[in-house]
């Protein structure tokens, strides 16, 4: 099968969530080998550089995944202790790429997937500062609190109608939620099943009844 450059068009999967969403993987990221780019694999673009030192980019243009996706927290500025190349080891090592390259061989040859990163560490849903939204930039990085009317909420929501904009033919395949553990510190805690749920509702309500899998 030849490598594909420039997908036809794109599945779309978001992946958003609290702290085991993020790029926390304490691994040493190996962009040569298992953590390396795929050309069918891309994502949704939220800082001014692909990565540290890469090209220049745009928020919401479509840019290649690395293992450091570009989620609302950014992680990019960390280094593993033993990584020996800050330019290519920068970073945490998260989970989006390696969800994608799992999808690869059930979509067409054509096709590509577009990650659309939406994650928080340390988010919750009744703890935590909400932050502010622009449509320019997204959430802000201090953003931290999921519910169905918050800056989170609205990155979530934009971001994911931007990615299926792109291409009249792309495709939502989903939401793949990850959960964290913040609401925990509260007490209300017990609570925490009801505001998901309600967030749930809501997006599927914005995004017209689309799959959302935690």
């Amino acid at each position: 099968m030849n490598a594909i450059i420039s997908p036809d068009y794109y599945y779309v999967l978001t992946v958003a969530g609290q702290s085991n969403a993020m790029a926390y993987g304490e691994g040493l990221p190996l962009p040569d080998r298992e953590d390396a780019p795929h050309p069918r694999i891309k994502q949704l673009a939220r800082f001014a550089h692909t990565h540290p030192g890469g090209p220049s980019c745009h928020f919401n243009d479509i840019i290649p995944l690395t293992h450091c996706p570009h989620d609302v927290q950014d992680m990019q500025g960390y280094h593993h202790p033993l990584a020996t190349n800050h330019q290519t080891q920068y970073g945490t090592v998260g989970q989006a790429l390696h969800i994608a390259r799992k999808l690869l061989p059930f979509i067409p040859d054509n096709a590509g997937v577009l990650i659309v990163p939406c994650c928080r560490g340390g988010s919750a849903f009744i703890a935590g500062s909400e932050g502010t939204y622009s449509e320019r930039h997204g959430a802000s990085h201090d953003a931290c609190r999921w519910g169905t009317d918050t800056p989170l909420y609205q990155d979530l929501v934009s971001r994911t109608r931007a990615a299926l904009a792109k291409n009249p033919q792309n495709k939502f395949l989903g939401v793949c939620w990850m959960q964290g553990e913040f609401d925990l510190m509260t007490s209300d805690y017990a609570s925490h099943t009801q505001h998901f749920n309600h967030m749930v509702e809501a997006f599927r309500r914005d995004l017209k009844k689309i799959p959302f899998s935690a």
